[in-house]
């Protein structure tokens, strides 16, 4: 018997002793199916607020809405989201995964992203911090 064998039958064994105590106290079989099923987790984000993200990132750096989620490495199409990122990151519970997914990046590429806008903020390059308090202080408002 190979280990993932030893693994998969120590897992089904624990299980059904599991299933076994539950049902003991007078679970009900609906309630015991609930807990032991494998639930997906659901989108923690909401397109509307993305989108609205996106639109006033768009409208602090004069560009196309479309041009944030696209393949674009025009300077203001970075920084505008790369600000979106940044702002998804602090501000929601998102890790780089979703927010990559959000955006069609990879999570290495958000985590860059993220770091770069900070440092960039820090120095204010092309007003940026001006521009990261005006997002911030229209999606309080939004």
């Amino acid at each position: 018997m190979t280990n993932l064998q030893k693994i998969a039958r120590s897992r089904q064994s624990a299980r059904s002793a599991i299933l076994r105590e539950l049902s003991k106290d007078k679970w009900s079989p609906s309630l015991i199916s609930m807990i032991v099923s494998k639930v997906e987790e659901p989108k923690t984000y909401k397109t509307y607020e993305i989108d609205y993200l996106t639109s006033v990132a768009a409208d602090l750096f004069q560009i196309n809405k479309h041009l944030i989620n696209s393949k674009s490495r025009l300077r203001e199409v970075v920084m505008a989201r790369n600000i979106c990122m940044l702002y998804l990151r602090n501000y929601t519970h998102l890790s780089y995964k979703t927010i990559g997914e959000v955006f069609g990046k990879d999570h290495s590429t958000v985590l860059y992203s993220c770091k770069r806008c900070m440092i960039d903020i820090e120095i204010n390059y092309a007003g940026l911090k001006d521009k990261y308090q005006i997002l911030l202080e229209n999606m309080k408002e939004g």
